[in-house]
Protein backbone atom coordinates (compact mmCIF):
# COMPACT_ATOMS: atom_id res chain seq x y z
CA UNK A 1 0.00 0.00 0.00
CA UNK A 2 1.12 3.53 -0.94
CA UNK A 3 1.52 6.41 1.33
CA UNK A 4 -1.21 8.27 -0.24
CA UNK A 5 -3.20 4.64 -0.01
CA UNK A 6 -2.66 4.64 3.54
CA UNK A 7 -3.59 7.92 3.58
CA UNK A 8 -6.73 7.14 2.25
CA UNK A 9 -7.22 4.22 4.53
CA UNK A 10 -7.18 6.06 7.63
CA UNK A 11 -9.65 8.57 5.94
CA UNK A 12 -12.04 6.41 5.52
CA UNK A 13 -11.80 4.82 9.20
CA UNK A 14 -12.31 8.58 9.89
CA UNK A 15 -15.41 8.89 7.80
CA UNK A 16 -17.24 5.41 8.86
CA UNK A 17 -16.28 6.20 12.38
CA UNK A 18 -18.36 10.00 12.43
CA UNK A 19 -20.35 9.62 9.38
CA UNK A 20 -23.89 7.52 8.35
CA UNK A 21 -22.32 7.29 5.07
CA UNK A 22 -19.41 8.78 2.88
CA UNK A 23 -21.82 10.72 0.98
CA UNK A 24 -22.64 12.01 4.55
CA UNK A 25 -18.89 12.57 5.27
CA UNK A 26 -18.65 14.30 1.70
CA UNK A 27 -21.56 16.62 2.55
CA UNK A 28 -19.82 17.66 5.69
CA UNK A 29 -16.47 18.55 3.84
CA UNK A 30 -18.07 20.60 1.36
CA UNK A 31 -17.54 18.45 -1.90
CA UNK A 32 -18.82 15.35 -4.04
CA UNK A 33 -18.74 11.98 -3.25
CA UNK A 34 -17.02 11.27 -6.21
CA UNK A 35 -13.90 13.85 -5.34
CA UNK A 36 -13.88 12.20 -1.63
CA UNK A 37 -13.47 9.06 -3.48
CA UNK A 38 -10.69 10.08 -5.17
CA UNK A 39 -9.25 10.56 -1.48
CA UNK A 40 -10.59 7.46 -0.26
CA UNK A 41 -8.44 5.57 -3.29
CA UNK A 42 -5.01 7.61 -2.68
CA UNK A 43 -5.57 8.80 -5.71
CA UNK A 44 -5.30 12.48 -4.15
CA UNK A 45 -4.15 13.81 -0.12
CA UNK A 46 -5.72 16.30 1.56
CA UNK A 47 -4.44 20.02 1.39
CA UNK A 48 -4.31 22.20 4.15
CA UNK A 49 -8.12 23.49 3.32
CA UNK A 50 -9.81 19.47 3.47
CA UNK A 51 -7.24 19.25 7.02
CA UNK A 52 -8.95 22.19 8.44
CA UNK A 53 -12.18 21.15 7.75
CA UNK A 54 -11.21 17.50 9.29
CA UNK A 55 -9.49 18.94 12.56
CA UNK A 56 -12.58 20.85 13.28
CA UNK A 57 -14.65 17.47 12.74
CA UNK A 58 -12.12 15.94 15.38
CA UNK A 59 -9.54 14.12 12.99
CA UNK A 60 -6.34 14.06 14.23
CA UNK A 61 -4.29 15.33 11.48
CA UNK A 62 -1.20 13.81 12.69
CA UNK A 63 -2.61 10.16 12.86
CA UNK A 64 -4.25 10.50 9.30
CA UNK A 65 -0.84 11.43 7.64
CA UNK A 66 1.44 9.54 9.39
CA UNK A 67 -0.87 6.77 10.97
CA UNK A 68 0.41 7.76 14.61
CA UNK A 69 -1.41 10.15 17.21
CA UNK A 70 1.21 13.22 18.51
CA UNK A 71 1.79 11.57 21.92
CA UNK A 72 3.36 8.35 19.52
CA UNK A 73 5.00 10.74 17.74
CA UNK A 74 6.79 12.48 20.74
CA UNK A 75 7.71 9.56 22.05
CA UNK A 76 9.18 8.56 18.68
CA UNK A 77 11.41 11.68 19.22
CA UNK A 78 12.50 11.34 22.64
CA UNK A 79 13.74 7.87 21.68
CA UNK A 80 15.40 9.75 18.68
CA UNK A 81 17.27 11.71 21.11
CA UNK A 82 18.38 9.45 23.39
CA UNK A 83 19.49 7.67 20.19
CA UNK A 84 21.68 10.77 19.96
CA UNK A 85 22.49 11.42 23.27
CA UNK A 86 25.37 9.16 23.47
CA UNK A 87 27.30 10.67 21.01
CA UNK A 88 28.59 14.39 20.18
CA UNK A 89 26.12 16.59 18.42
CA UNK A 90 28.33 17.88 15.27
CA UNK A 91 29.03 21.73 14.91
CA UNK A 92 26.50 21.01 11.85
CA UNK A 93 23.88 19.58 14.13
CA UNK A 94 24.34 22.43 16.05
CA UNK A 95 23.64 25.04 13.20
CA UNK A 96 20.60 22.75 11.73
CA UNK A 97 19.11 22.93 15.43
CA UNK A 98 19.55 27.01 15.89
CA UNK A 99 17.89 27.57 12.57
CA UNK A 100 14.91 25.15 13.08
CA UNK A 101 14.52 26.27 16.70
CA UNK A 102 13.38 29.85 14.80
CA UNK A 103 10.83 28.32 13.23
CA UNK A 104 7.31 28.47 14.59
CA UNK A 105 7.09 24.36 14.84
CA UNK A 106 3.58 23.70 16.09
CA UNK A 107 4.55 19.89 16.60
CA UNK A 108 7.11 17.28 16.73
CA UNK A 109 6.79 16.08 13.43
CA UNK A 110 6.74 19.02 12.30
CA UNK A 111 10.40 19.89 13.76
CA UNK A 112 11.41 16.29 12.59
CA UNK A 113 10.89 16.90 9.12
CA UNK A 114 12.25 20.89 9.49
CA UNK A 115 15.65 19.03 11.37
CA UNK A 116 15.77 16.60 8.73
CA UNK A 117 14.84 18.49 5.41
CA UNK A 118 17.54 20.95 6.66
CA UNK A 119 20.25 18.24 7.58
CA UNK A 120 19.86 16.99 4.00
CA UNK A 121 20.48 20.34 2.83
CA UNK A 122 23.65 20.85 4.74
CA UNK A 123 25.21 17.61 3.81
CA UNK A 124 24.25 18.72 -0.10
CA UNK A 125 25.54 21.91 0.23
CA UNK A 126 28.96 20.65 2.22
CA UNK A 127 29.40 17.62 -0.83
CA UNK A 128 29.00 20.39 -3.36
CA UNK A 129 31.40 22.54 -1.58
CA UNK A 130 33.90 19.79 -1.43
CA UNK A 131 33.50 19.29 -5.44
CA UNK A 132 33.56 23.16 -6.12
CA UNK A 133 36.72 23.27 -4.29
CA UNK A 134 37.98 19.92 -5.41
CA UNK A 135 37.21 21.27 -9.00
CA UNK A 136 38.78 24.96 -8.42
CA UNK A 137 42.06 22.93 -6.86
CA UNK A 138 42.28 20.75 -10.48
CA UNK A 139 41.81 24.22 -12.61
CA UNK A 140 44.39 25.89 -10.78
CA UNK A 141 46.95 22.66 -11.52
CA UNK A 142 46.03 22.49 -14.46
CA UNK A 143 46.45 26.70 -14.98
CA UNK A 144 49.92 26.06 -13.19
CA UNK A 145 50.59 23.42 -15.52
CA UNK A 146 50.12 24.81 -18.55
CA UNK A 147 52.03 28.29 -17.29
CA UNK A 148 55.19 25.67 -16.73
CA UNK A 149 54.66 24.11 -19.57
CA UNK A 150 54.69 27.66 -21.39
CA UNK A 151 57.81 28.78 -19.47
CA UNK A 152 60.44 25.68 -20.69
Amino acid sequence: MTPKQEIGARLREFGDAHFASMKKFAEALDMRPQNLGAYLAGERVPGNKMEAKLKAMGCDIIWLQHGATQTEMQHRFDVMVQKIKGREITDKELEILAVVRGFEIEDVYEFEQCFSVAKAAAIKMEKLTKRNASKAAEKKDKHQTKIKGGIK
